[in-house]
């Protein structure tokens, strides 16, 4: 009989999937590994394992997502362990590095730093005064683009600079007619 005195051993050090979208689903085949062990009989069979939930093994070495992938949360890439067994008494064992970048999708909505912005101007304000700056982030990492809903003020009175989100009055020479202004910003 086969005396266990190998170790499976992989193909690769270490095994790369790129570009996964985040949004594959549950069970998608990522990537195959495989090892192999120069012994005979049971002490050449392997079983694979994973060291990371969101993944699992099959025994043909096909590694598959277990959980949804997330860009947002992981730098855009995971890192696990994948370990080949032998059946042999001891048992030994081998392992290698593998790592999948994902591919971010935009699912996360932008959010504003507050709710409401209540700034207050002087109803003699000049052109291009300053009103207020909205703030807003996402965890997508895409640049937010700020705009007014349905184009901005019915009479014009307002500008948003699309990638500050700072608001002034017009360039123009404009009257704050009204005590009260309600701008909705997207």
């Amino acid at each position: 009989t086969d005396v266990n005195d190998n170790a499976p051993k992989f193909e690769l050090p270490d095994y790369q999937a790129h570009n996964v979208d985040e949004d594959i689903p549950l069970g998608t085949s990522i990537l195959k590994v495989k090892a192999m062990d120069s012994d005979s009989g049971a002490n050449a069979e392997i079983e694979y394992t994973v060291s990371d939930d969101h993944f699992s093994v099959d025994p043909s070495g096909i590694i598959s997502n277990n959980k949804q992938l997330d860009a947002d949360n992981n730098n855009a890439y995971y890192e696990f362990v994948v370990t080949a067994k032998d059946k042999g008494e001891p048992a030994k064992t081998g392992t290698a590095t593998v790592r999948v970048y994902t591919k971010n999708k935009n699912d996360e909505e932008p959010k504003f730093s507050q709710q409401v912005y209540t700034p207050n101007v002087d109803e003699n304000a000049g052109p291009n005064t300053l009103v207020t700056t909205v703030v807003a982030s996402d965890k997508d990492g895409d640049n937010v683009r700020f705009g007014f809903v349905g184009g901005g003020t019915s009479s014009g009175q307002f500008v948003i600079e699309e990638i500050t989100g700072v608001i002034r009055l017009h360039g123009k020479s404009i009257s704050l007619d009204r005590d009260k202004y309600e701008l909705n910003v997207t």
